[in-house]
């Protein structure tokens, strides 16, 4: 992967300066978002497991990606309730604290999407308890590089439908993940960069529902691995081309 006029698609160990992941990860009306002509953008996992392969020396030939979990199986995500009501609260309340919240897709049984990219490291536990009440009806929540610590898991506990859940980059070191045991529909988690060890990654063990783990840049990335053919980092990339 070469690439052109502006550098490699792909530098080895670098996805953060990887021309590739920084074009699939544009805002889709961005006019060099990738994948173009129409095609469908690349999934969380898909991203994610770009993210790791890359950073693990992009192989074309890799059989496996330290600190990855992914099965196969992809259980039906119940509905939520109906929370029209609730939508100017929990608009406001995402405005004051400079995050947004917004559906997942069209039917509103699919649930709300807590997105804290904008507000990053102004984001921390006192402000995702001010969700509380909103948390049966989300179930994506995005806290990946703001300031929450451990002392998140009692508030993430009550969101009931949770999906999914990117902690990667934070100052988690695992003390009360097993706060998360009860979060039955809980299928994605991404703790990816954070100080998570292996002693403290134990109760994921007993989550049967989790489909897709992400501890690779952590001390307990020797953990667990996925087979290549899981992953499929390459249809990946070439989808994103």
């Amino acid at each position: 992967m070469r690439g052109g006029q502006e550098g490699p698609v792909v530098i080895s160990g670098k996805p953060d300066n990887s021309l590739l992941l920084q074009r699939v990860t544009l805002p889709s009306s961005h006019k060099k978002f990738m994948p173009a002509d129409g095609k469908p953008p690349l999934t969380t996992e898909e991203i994610a497991l770009l993210r790791a392969w890359i950073a693990q020396g992009a192989s074309p030939t890799a059989i496996s990606l330290s600190g990855v979990a992914v099965r196969e199986e992809e259980p039906k995500p119940p509905p939520v309730g109906d929370y029209s009501g609730m939508m100017a609260e929990m608009t406001q309340t995402a405005k004051a604290v400079g995050v947004t919240i917004a559906p997942v897709s069209r039917n509103p049984a699919d649930g709300l999407i807590l997105n804290t990219i904008d507000a990053s490291a102004n984001f921390g536990d006192a402000q995702l308890a001010r969700f509380l009440k909103f948390a049966p009806y989300i179930v994506e929540v995005e806290l990946a590089r703001t300031s929450v610590t451990d002392a998140c898991f009692e508030t993430l506990r009550n969101f009931t439908n949770l999906r999914v859940l990117h902690l990667e980059d934070t100052a988690i070191t695992g003390t009360g993940l097993a706060k998360l045991s009860p979060l039955s529909h809980l299928t994605y988690l991404n703790l990816s960069g954070t100080q998570v060890t292996q002693a403290a990654s134990m109760p994921l063990t007993s989550m049967k529902q989790l489909h897709h783990v992400y501890l690779y840049n952590t001390p307990a990335q020797p953990l667990v691995s996925v087979p290549a053919e899981h992953f499929a980092v390459q249809q990946a990339a070439r989808k994103a081309s």
